[in-house]
């Protein structure tokens, strides 16, 4: 992360002031961090350096074993039973350092000591279900990502109380894609209904944040949710959605997603609704530090080397 990265005065001339970045090379791909998107240094970015753990059943880059996705959560489970079995063993040794052996240090344990949550995939039900049993399995808060067919798990997602980070990159017919060649039904409806998720998730009153993974531009976020927006979704729900749903999520409500006396000055000023296309932002304002647009450059691709492969980013109002 570079202060003087130019995508982050993309963001900013968005609207957006805060976002929460995960790496994602491998299945256990590691700890995310809450960043403003504003600072002289990127020591001054960080408000929060542990946001949760990122694990994946097709991570980008992993081509070791274990290869399924039963193989990988068995994988999981044992990681956390020998996480578990790590620490009694260093809460032994802290008791009676005479006459216990020192357990040998392990990197990897030791990156799983006092995870807050952990991020898991649930791109349809039969995942959704798989990774709440999982969640239990570990004994380990969840936050589901992905979650593009909300409008079909949002009742259950309700009654297991788990918050979703939706992924509001829709899907749409591949670019370049055999116009000649036939689409299933299933494929056709998916693409219709994932627009409808949000309204779907905010009705059954599941708590959910938005994922830009895969969006090109800051503002394609705004513009996906002003899609679910044409088809039901209630603009202050869009709006907590990228606020304090995300800060409720990530256990940062106390500093960050609304306008209260004690929080950080996180602001942005717009000309009108900021789903609007016609809307532009004016300023915002990051720990009270104000911020006016800036010339954007062009952005690297979705997944390139130095993008955030996963944010969930929101303007603090």
């Amino acid at each position: 992360m570079q202060s003087s990265d130019s995508r982050l005065a993309s963001a900013r001339n968005a609207g957006f002031t805060t976002a929460v970045t995960f790496p994602r090379q491998g299945i256990v791909a590691g700890h995310g961090a809450i960043i403003n998107l504003g600072g002289k240094t990127a020591g001054e970015m960080v408000v929060l350096p542990e946001a949760g753990l990122y694990l994946a059943l097709r991570p980008s880059g992993y081509t070791g074993f274990p290869s399924t996705p039963m193989g990988i959560m068995a994988y999981f489970r044992q990681l956390w039973l020998d996480a578990d079995h790590y620490r009694q063993a260093l809460a032994l040794y802290a008791a009676d350092p005479v006459n216990i052996p020192r357990p040998a240090y392990d990197r990897a344990l030791e990156g799983l000591m006092g995870v807050k949550r952990v991020l898991l995939p649930a791109p349809d039900p039969i995942q959704m279900e798989r990774m709440v049993k999982l969640a239990a399995d570990l004994k380990t808060p969840a936050v589901l990502y992905g979650v593009v067919r909300g409008y079909e798990m949002a009742e259950r997602l309700k009654a297991t109380g788990t918050p979703v980070i939706l992924n509001v990159r829709w899907p749409a017919r591949e670019p370049g894609a055999d116009p000649e060649q036939e689409e299933s039904y299933r494929e056709l409806r998916i693409r219709d209904l994932a627009p409808t998720s949000p309204a779907a998730l905010s009705a059954a009153g599941v708590k959910w944040a938005v994922s830009s993974d895969g969006l090109e531009t800051p503002r394609a976020v705004l513009r996906a949710l002003k899609q679910s927006i044409d088809r039901g979704l209630r603009r202050e729900d869009a709006l907590r959605a990228l606020t304090l749903s995300a800060a409720e999520i990530y256990g940062v409500a106390d500093r960050l997603g609304s306008i209260e006396p004690g929080k950080a000055a996180n602001l942005v000023v717009a000309t009108g609704d900021l789903f609007d296309d016609s809307t532009r932002v004016r300023m915002v304002f990051i720990d009270g530090v104000r911020y006016l647009p800036e010339p954007e450059l062009p952005q690297p691709p979705a997944g390139a080397p130095g993008r955030g492969p996963s944010s969930e980013k929101g303007e603090e109002q």
